[in-house]
């Protein structure tokens, strides 16, 4: 009777509670299918349904000393309201999700001499996967297995209690706490049943016994016994029920199984959802990685843009470093470098295209050498061994390429930024102020003097007003060009051996 009352109860409240809501909100919720747009709003509402239902199996109580069942008024009321108002939610969607289906033009022909089936699909379109698992949510399906446990605890004392009425005249093994028109043989349910301490030869309750012998079965608070039961699950259901010491009884070893069964499954879909999230990762920084290239590689039609590379070398050179993977291998490493003069290089001559390098030292040098004039009466030869020993140098922003007192041993091609060349002047007897001297910039050469076979100390500071690209022609270098050079000036032919400049 108590379970039937809780039922009606249930079904007036809702009903009640449907009755009362404003017509406006129901004509915007309903006939105008704004409900959906509202959804995300309640969807906590939804969350909180699935919680409710395992309450229910903590409203039956059991008095130990009176040996009858009783139930918990407070919190039996408190479940009803709350899982009232979470069916209406469902309920309410579950119509909405009708009437836009409903709703929804059909393509196919209404003509009457299409086959009865097709329209009874037609008129069946309202059913959708949603509308499903919006039905099933509605059911109090039980969430907790501690709540279970409980539950089960409960049915087993009283299943002993009804074992042990079953031969005895007169025993009444089940009696509500609120009928006082009878009472229990308390003795012998007391000898036949005995919990605190058990015996499993007269009557054994298996995994229930923890339940029984705690007294949460009892009238004790609720967050007492919903967080010892809550805790049980949690329990055994990480060691997939491997603890649990099972009697001979039918669905207790058949609950026991289903624990392992989840537990197994839960395990399996936490490593599931681990294997996704380190697919994700992996994922996410492959595109990463894959923008960052992109970038690099916009980068490096920049930087060839800037320099006015020709079309047919700017094809050579991104074909080289895509063949090579030369900015994926860098992030892979965690190497990030800027696109410049010396990693274009590098990049180009990895692997010996000395044909494109070349190219590129003539595109860049050939103009700004041909103003030097102690190069301007030199053949071809020499001239391209001038390029030959021409290194790619890069100094940044704010350094000294040489400092006064130290050699100036570089005569370097400037490709991009700006040299500023200072003298102090404390050695001519005037203040001690730094002063500019001269500036170089793109297309011109600093140092060229040191073609002339001299290589003095200097008595400046060269600094880098920007970042520079450039090349240079460093002491190995100039040595054997000077060397070079005085031979065409007194021979007028340059005779050079070849094993000499390899060596170089």
């Amino acid at each position: 009777m108590p379970c039937l009352r809780g039922v009606v109860l249930h079904l007036i409240l809702c009903l009640t509670l449907t009755i009362l809501l404003p017509i406006s909100l129901l004509w915007n919720l309903i006939l105008k299918g704004r409900f959906t747009l509202t959804w995300e709003r309640v969807l906590a509402i939804s969350c909180i349904a699935m919680s409710v239902d395992p309450l229910f199996f903590y409203i039956p109580v059991v008095d130990e000393k009176s040996k009858c069942l009783g139930m918990d008024r407070t919190l039996s009321n408190t479940v009803l309201v709350l899982r009232s108002l979470t069916d209406l939610t469902f309920t309410l969607h579950i119509i909405a999700l009708i009437h836009d289906r409903i709703d929804i033009p059909s393509n196919s022909d209404s003509d009457p001499g299409k086959h009865i089936y097709e329209r009874i699909l037609r008129r069946m379109k309202w059913l959708s996967k949603d509308i499903i698992i919006d039905v099933i949510a509605i059911l109090p399906i039980p969430q907790v297995f501690g709540a279970y446990w409980y539950f089960l605890s409960i049915q087993r004392e009283i299943s002993c209690w009804h074992q042990a009425c079953r031969n005895t005249k007169g025993c009444r093994a089940t009696n509500y706490c609120e009928d006082t028109s009878s009472s229990a043989d308390i003795t012998l349910l007391n000898d036949f049943c005995p919990i605190n301490p058990s015996n499993a030869t007269l009557f054994d309750f298996g995994i229930f016994l923890d339940a029984l012998q705690s007294g949460n079965t009892g009238s004790i608070s609720f967050t007492t016994k919903f967080f010892y039961t809550f805790w049980w699950g949690i329990r055994n259901l990480s060691n997939f029920g491997s603890d649990l010491e099972t009697s001979n009884y039918v669905w207790e070893n058949c609950f026991t199984i289903f624990i392992s069964l989840v537990g197994l499954l839960l395990f399996l879909y936490l490593m599931g959802n681990v294997q996704t999230y380190i697919l994700w990762e992996s994922t996410k920084a492959l595109e990463v990685q894959e923008e960052k290239v992109k970038a690099k590689y916009e980068d490096l039609h920049s930087w060839m843009l800037d320099n006015a590379i020709p079309e047919k070398i700017k094809i050579e050179v991104v074909k080289i470093i895509k063949y090579q993977k030369i900015f994926e291998r860098n992030y892979a490493t965690g190497v990030d470098v800027d696109v410049d003069l010396v990693f274009v290089f590098n990049a180009i001559t990895v692997n010996g295209n000395q044909p494109v390098a070349s190219y590129l030292k003539e595109h860049f040098c050939a103009n700004a050498l041909m103003k030097v004039s102690i190069l301007q009466d030199v053949g071809e030869d020499e001239f391209n061994l001038v390029l030959k020993f021409s290194i790619p140098v890069i100094y940044e922003e704010n350094s000294y390429v040489v400092r006064a007192g130290e050699p100036d041993d570089k005569m370097l091609i400037i490709t991009q930024g700006v040299l500023i060349v200072y003298v102090d002047n404390t050695a001519a007897g005037s203040s001690s102020i730094i002063i500019p001297k001269s500036r170089f910039e793109k297309g011109e050469v600093y140092g060229e003097e040191l073609l002339n076979g001299r290589i003095p100390i200097s008595t400046r500071d060269v600094k880098c007003q920007t970042k520079v690209e450039a090349f240079a022609l460093t002491s190995r270098g100039l040595k054997f060009v000077v060397t070079m050079l005085r031979q065409t000036r007194t021979t007028s032919t340059l005779f050079y051996d070849p094993e000499l400049v390899n060596k170089v």
